[in-house]
């Protein structure tokens, strides 16, 4: 719960007209800032009579210097975060459709194409809790993602939350903003992330049978030969980067092809809905 402090200009309102922040209950104690010795207080609130019905608060600290203080009743007024409007405007802000993974957890909140980086932003909530690596590696559409990137909704996950892979991670404390009532994530940070891992070598590879096994996790129909087979035709066609080399010796860039195997599932499923 937050109450009514020192708000950046504009930001409360910009929040509440989202949806992210809306009012609840009144709080019974109220900050006294003007005090000598400021703290949280309970005033006696009592209503005014002659000034219809009018609420006033009143607080004597036993200070020489204060006196008995009269606190206005908007001062008790607190706001309580929505997670759901957060969630979904999150996912507007990202041009994706909001898919829950797990219950006020995780979500799936759109994807990431730049400079040749393509990535599924997952969006977490309690990445620094006691149970994170608990819940992200209970989470199998997560672990299931061949390009997962991370936008932290709170703290950033520990790095051993992840079982046997190292994954980005973007904190939206650092990269979101409110323009124009609406909020804009900034994905730069997570490029220049993904691009300082491949400039320092790390750019996973896959041999023609390795990306062939990986696509026929998302199409089961596909045996291996079939899938080498269209894997190699997406090579020849520059459907995803690689090592420009032939045979046993191509090797693929993991990254891009996660993109084009994402759309390789899609364009199934799609066929498979027209059908």
């Amino acid at each position: 719960m937050y109450t009514l402090g020192n708000w950046p200009a504009g930001s409360h309102g910009a929040l509440v007209g989202l949806g992210i922040l809306r009012e609840i209950e009144p709080s019974s104690l109220v900050w006294m800032w003007e005090c000598v010795e400021p703290d949280w207080v309970e005033p006696i609130w009592l209503t005014d009579a002659l000034h219809d019905g009018r609420v006033m608060g009143f607080y004597s600290c036993g200070s020489e210097w204060c006196g008995v203080h009269v606190v206005e009743n908007d001062r008790r007024r607190q706001w309580g975060l929505s997670i759901g409007s957060i969630v979904d405007a999150i996912g507007r802000a990202l041009g994706g459709m909001v898919t829950e993974v797990v219950t006020q957890r995780i979500w799936l909140v759109g994807t990431m194409n730049r400079d040749g980086n393509y990535r599924e932003l997952i969006l977490l909530r309690g990445g620094g809790w006691p149970d994170a690596a608990t819940v992200i590696n209970s989470a199998t559409r997560l672990l299931r993602s061949p390009a997962p990137a991370i936008v932290a909704l709170d703290a950033l996950p520990r790095e051993n939350v992840w079982i046997g892979r190292q994954v980005p991670t973007l904190s939206l404390a650092e990269s979101v903003s409110v323009v124009d009532g609406s909020l804009q994530v900034d994905l730069a940070p997570l490029v220049a992330q993904l691009n300082a891992s491949t400039s320092n070598g790390s750019a996973n590879w896959l041999t023609v049978t390795e990306a062939a096994e990986l696509l026929m996790r998302d199409l089961p129909a596909l045996n291996l030969e079939a899938a080498r087979a269209r894997v190699s035709v997406g090579g020849n066609r520059g459907a995803f980067r690689t090592n420009n080399l032939k045979r046993d010796q191509r090797r693929i860039e993991a990254t891009s092809f996660s993109a084009w195997r994402l759309a390789q599932r899609d364009r199934d499923l799609d066929a498979e809905d027209e059908d």
